[in-house]
């Protein structure tokens, strides 16, 4: 199904949550509604509708119903999602929502107004949300999150499409609702994704102007991609995508971005049109930076047909709970095109030292337990295994040392951050060991000398071994 959604919406849900929302800090699981309902109100209102209402509450966020109202007309529709079980929503609990609006929506004026507002059964919890007396004659493809903390017990969010000018037809599409149970949830990889293009890439299909495949950015597989494609040679237009995750970073936290471009666009430093940023919630970090700045960690790695695989990292100076990439056109002639594999927050990898020196590889003799120490990284717990991936963790700790060792021996340590149910990658860290050598065999082991004298004695050489 093809997606087309407003950018005048996108700014609105930003305005929405930066003014009447209380800022927090999304953790845990996320609960997402699991029934809905729809109505209406209004004579004659032949085109207040909700199409594919079980999408709203299929806890998917990329499926979405459609709310339409006959603008014009005293009328609105509603679509309710309620969250499960018998026990109620606790007041003082975010609770998010996510929404866009179709190409059919040229202006506020032409839509009269939605309306965001919590319900315990029938009673309506605090006022509604509105942005009826917003203006905007923007007309592009994107996507937004109402988040609010209704003040009372709730179950259930309705959303209102009202009736405003003559003669068009408003419609907006609504994902799905969640709230967030306390817990352990994922960090590193991203839970949901926004994605939208500007005005000048609207109606020219999603192949030269839009997003294919958003998902399969955020899916954690490297072998699938998203892609932006952002027109040919129209200088201003850009394609983006941003990726949300379930909680704030810490400062040390890494971004890394797996990209495939097409050779002839590297060839044009099209990389300079690529721009990666940050943002806490919907406030900027002002960190957005082109992918051939020199703050920027950018690796090109193989070419798989036309396209060359690219890795950018780089570590923010601020917090982050999102990462937008943002593709811009104007590139003569060629399509401005650029694959998103994956978009990933990383925990820094712990650093081994053996004796207050840092090594991946260590050297022992057999029979022999060594100490091993791992630099503290903040906010997280280091875990040490005998295994690259998976297992028990051996013990947990800046500290470990080793069993008496016979054999060369590979220990792994990640460091999770507290309240996270993923981690870093694992760290190598390699402990040789070698047999204790025979002693020396002295074939003149017995000599005599007067007094004064020095006695030389000679061992025989091995292989491999100094003889002390």
């Amino acid at each position: 199904m093809r997606m087309k959604i407003s950018t005048f919406w996108f700014k609105y849900l930003a305005f929405i949550v930066l003014t009447l929302s209380t800022a927090f800090s999304v953790a845990g699981q996320q609960i997402f509604a699991n029934q809905q309902q729809t109505g209406r109100s209004g004579l004659f209102c032949v085109n207040c509708t909700v199409t594919d209402p079980a999408n709203s509450a299929d806890g998917n966020l990329q499926t979405y119903s459609t709310i339409s109202v006959s603008v014009g007309l005293v009328a609105e529709t509603w679509q309710e999602v309620v969250f499960p079980g018998a026990a109620k929503v606790a007041g003082g609990t975010p609770v998010t929502v996510k929404l866009g609006t179709g190409d059919n929506l040229l202006s506020l004026q032409a839509l009269g107004g939605i309306t965001v507002r919590a319900y315990n059964g029938g009673t309506p919890v605090g006022g509604a949300v509105a942005a009826s007396a917003l203006l905007s004659a923007l007309s592009n493809s994107n996507q937004g999150y109402v988040s609010l903390t209704p003040k009372g017990t709730y179950d259930r969010i309705r959303v209102t499409v009202e009736g405003g000018v003559a003669g068009l037809l408003s419609s907006i599409y609504l994902y799905d609702a969640f709230y967030n149970s306390p817990g352990a949830t994922a960090c590193n990889n991203a839970f949901d994704e926004l994605h939208g293009i500007s005005a000048g890439l609207l109606n020219l299909g999603l192949n030269v102007g839009g997003v294919v495949n958003p998902q399969q950015a955020i899916d954690n597989n490297t072998a699938t991609y998203s892609t932006l494609n952002a027109g040919v040679g129209l200088v201003g237009a850009y394609a983006q995508q941003t990726v949300i995750f379930n909680n704030l970073s810490t400062i040390g936290d890494s971004v890394r971005l797996t990209l495939s471009i097409p050779q002839n666009l590297l060839d044009l430093d099209v990389t300079s049109n690529i721009s990666v940023a940050t943002f806490n919630g919907n406030t900027a970090n002002n960190d957005g930076l082109a992918l051939n700045s020199g703050l920027l960690n950018l690796r090109l790695l193989d070419l798989n047909g036309t396209r060359r695989t690219v890795t950018v990292t780089y570590a923010p100076t601020k917090t982050f709970d999102r990462i937008q990439v943002r593709l811009g056109g104007g590139v003569a002639n060629v399509l401005s095109t650029v694959n998103l594999h994956e978009i990933q927050r990383t925990i820094p990898r712990p650093v081994i030292s053996f004796n207050g020196n840092a090594a991946g590889n260590v050297q022992t003799c057999a029979g022999s337990a060594v100490t091993l120490t791992a630099a503290s990284i903040p906010d997280a717990q280091i875990k040490w295994y005998a295994t690259a991936t998976g297992g028990t963790p051996l013990t947990a700790g800046l500290t470990f040392t080793t069993p008496s060792l016979q054999t060369t021996t590979t220990y792994y340590v990640e460091a999770m951050r507290n309240g996270c149910t993923d981690a870093s990658e694992r760290t190598p860290v390699t402990v040789n060991v070698s047999a204790v050598p025979a002693a020396p065999v002295i074939p003149a082991n017995n000599v005599t000398v007067c007094t004064g004298q020095a006695a030389t004695f000679a061992a025989q050489a091995v292989a491999g071994v100094t003889i002390n």
